[in-house]
């Protein structure tokens, strides 16, 4: 009776811990028919068909069925795609489906581990997009907040080895990244590193290097026969690739439950002392994991959106340079919400327009977007969305009529009331207000390569850092039911033909070389030596509150015409207001006089200052006479322009990619020397 007793609880908990990873996320949707191909039950039958039928007490590598199959983008696989199956502690592939089919790498096991630890999803032997690590348990039931996950044990990977002979007795929790506490009270537990892996510098522990060698029952050509279970005993899990790590966690419901935890480049080893003989030692259930990072939630109707909707890759490992596949490529989570991508689409027959405006404020942003069609009858439709922090959207017509009045408000100091459409509805409807509160910035209108729009959204960069992008999300017909502000991280660095001679040497060129945001904003600088010769008088004005600069083109590398004159107002909050100059040589000089210590502005400058309040209002009064930026301080990129002034280098941004008439943005940094 005692005998039946210690089964019936050895069965139960191995159920319970291969259970475990599946309260985490739905297991993968099983695929129609069992085994994907002949070669994966082969593998799976050798070391788990003797535990599927009872004639083995020991933990499965594989799991108890399979799982899911598809044909996965792998960039270096026949025709770009490979032959995969998911099972709950792995993923088996076929690279080569014309191979040897009798070498046992014929069938190869995912670097899941390696894949979720660092966050970067493998589609080609130098393919990789972004999709941060996940914060799933790696051991341990769900609902465990101190239980290590893939996010925090990635931390671990750079941490020196430890030696051979050494007790494991470093410990860790999911709180934090670390520290790293080391407890004696572990000796207890007889577990030492006792092998060092020479290709990656990692020792094992012994319980996990006796479980990595063990031999018995496998099944051969159906036959059972005695053989080791792994060989090599890195078949299955790779190299170690982190030291051993103890966690307390929850396991079948029962806390503070000592679990040692070590990563290899396949799998993930635990091992807990308390667990019955047989299953003291278990592959993680990683492959369902891995299933839940690429694939989301729904497995039983999985779509992997990076096959559907093509992936942007870098065969270098690098990221895209675009914010908005950065956004796409790293957030997978967002991709049942969005839908494709939908491509940027031409107007030659203006048949759809859309004119789109976004206003950040205190707590969330306003949307304004304009669509005019022209199919048949002239239509507009204008919308504004207001963006709230609790992640919520709610969604207003436009009724503003241009040139209609609007009262005087006075918002704190630094902030904006907002005008027009957004102004309109903002007054009109005081939670807006409550939400929102005032606005951070100006209005601006958003300029194609600024927007996206998806199947079920709306993407818009935050300009001019490149990276962050509102993603508007929802039902169709633009009637979004949420959004996210997300973080994208720094664009990767802009790849030129060629650079001028001497360009990396000079201020110009240090700052632009060192700063990704910099070189994906202003383009490829422009020769001034060869066939892009750029041609340019630059003045330049400093006032109480920004500056003030004037550009005449005699020539430059656009497709425009090759002689033009712009000012440019670069007021104190980054933006720039931007018109055809008003410079008029014949003009009469202007009566202003300003304050003592002050300047009136200049000629460059003195009517567009004086013929626009807002210049006015924002800029004052000139600091300093105005005065001519030689050859040798400007520098004219495909897109921009950098002036040296002051020991500043400032930089002034063009969205249209043609000519400097529609810049927005400026910025300004420390010369480097």
């Amino acid at each position: 009776m005692l005998i039946k007793r210690i089964v019936k609880l050895t069965i139960v908990f191995m159920m319970l811990i291969t259970l475990i990873a599946r309260a985490n996320a739905p297991g993968p949707a099983q695929a129609a028919g069992g085994f994907a191909d002949p070669a994966f039950l082969q593998v799976w039958q050798r070391t788990d068909a003797p535990i599927a039928a009872h004639k083995v007490s020991r933990s499965y590598y594989w799991g108890p069925a399979p799982g899911y199959s598809t044909m996965e983008d792998f960039t270096d696989a026949p025709g770009g795609k490979r032959l995969v199956q998911y099972f709950d502690k792995s993923r088996m592939e076929i690279n080569d489906p014309n191979g040897d089919k009798s070498s046992k790498f014929y069938v190869t096991n995912g670097l899941l581990a390696t894949e979720l630890l660092t966050g970067k999803m493998q589609l080609g032997n130098k393919g990789f997009i972004d999709l941060g690590a996940p914060s799933i348990a790696l051991a341990s039931d769900p609902d465990d907040p101190k239980a290590p996950t893939y996010a925090t044990f990635g931390h671990l990977l750079t941490y020196a080895a430890v030696g051979v002979g050494s007790f494991v007795n470093q410990s860790i929790s999911g709180e934090d990244y670390g520290p790293i506490t080391t407890d004696i009270k572990l000796n207890g537990y007889a577990v030492k590193y006792v092998y060092t892996e020479p290709t990656t510098g990692y020792s094992i522990p012994n319980v996990f290097w006796d479980y990595l060698n063990t031999s018995g029952p496998v099944l051969v050509n159906g036959q059972q026969v005695t053989a080791r279970l792994s060989d090599p005993y890195f078949y299955a899990t790779g190299y170690p690739i982190s030291n051993a790590y103890w966690a307390s966690v929850k396991i079948a419901g029962k806390p503070n439950t000592a679990v040692l935890i070590q990563a290899y480049q396949r799998r993930i080893l635990t091992y807990v002392p308390s667990a019955p003989d047989g299953y003291k030692v278990q592959m993680g259930n990683i492959g369902q994991h891995y299933f839940q990072w690429r694939y989301g939630s729904d497995p039983a109707h999985p779509i992997d959106f990076l096959t559907r909707c093509g992936a942007t890759l870098n065969n270098s490992g690098g990221e895209s340079s675009s914010a908005f596949s950065r956004l796409w490529a790293q957030n997978v989570r967002l991709h049942p919400q969005l839908g494709c991508p939908l491509p940027v689409i031409g107007d030659p027959a203006g048949d759809l327009r859309d004119n789109l405006s976004m206003q950040l404020f205190e707590h969330g942003a306003m949307v304004n977007v304009i669509t005019s069609t022209t199919q048949g009858q002239s239509q507009t439709v204008k919308r504004v969305f207001a963006l709230y922090d609790d992640g919520t959207v709610q969604q207003f017509d436009d009724t503003f009529v241009d040139g209609s009045s609007e009262p005087t408000l006075n918002p704190p100091a630094g902030l904006y009331a907002p005008h027009y459409g957004f102004g309109k509805v903002w007054r009109e409807n005081t939670d807006v207000q409550q939400k929102l509160g005032w606005a951070t910035a100006r209005e601006r209108k958003l300029l194609l390569g600024e927007y996206r729009y998806t199947e079920h959204g709306l993407l818009i960069q935050k300009n001019p850092d490149l990276t962050h992008v509102y993603a508007m999300y929802g039902k169709a017909d633009l009637q979004y039911t949420g959004w996210q502000f997300v973080d994208v991280g720094a664009p990767s660095a802009r790849q030129c033909n060629s650079l001028p001679a001497g360009f990396t040497s000079t201020s110009f060129g240090k700052l632009w070389t060192a700063n990704t945001i910099v070189q994906q904003q202003l383009d490829c600088p422009a020769d001034p030596n060869g066939s892009d010769a750029v041609q340019a008088d630059v003045y330049i004005q400093h006032f109480e509150h920004g500056n003030m600069v004037y550009i005449y083109h005699i020539n430059h590398p656009t497709p425009m015409s090759t002689s033009s004159a712009n000012d440019y107002a670069l007021l104190k909050d980054g933006t720039l207001l931007t018109s055809i100059s008003f410079y008029d040589p014949n003009a009469k000089p202007n009566n202003d006089a300003p304050p003592a210590g002050l300047y009136a502005p200049g000629d460059k400058f003195d009517q567009y200052w004086r013929s626009n309040p807002t210049v006015q209002q924002e800029l004052g009064w000139a600091t300093a006479p105005q005065q001519a930026v030689s050859k040798d301080d400007s520098y004219f990129f495909i897109s921009g322009v950098m002036i040296r002034d002051g020991g500043k280098l400032y930089c002034l941004y063009s969205f249209n990619f043609y000519y400097f008439i529609y810049s927005e943005f400026w910025a300004s940094y420390d010369e480097p020397h």
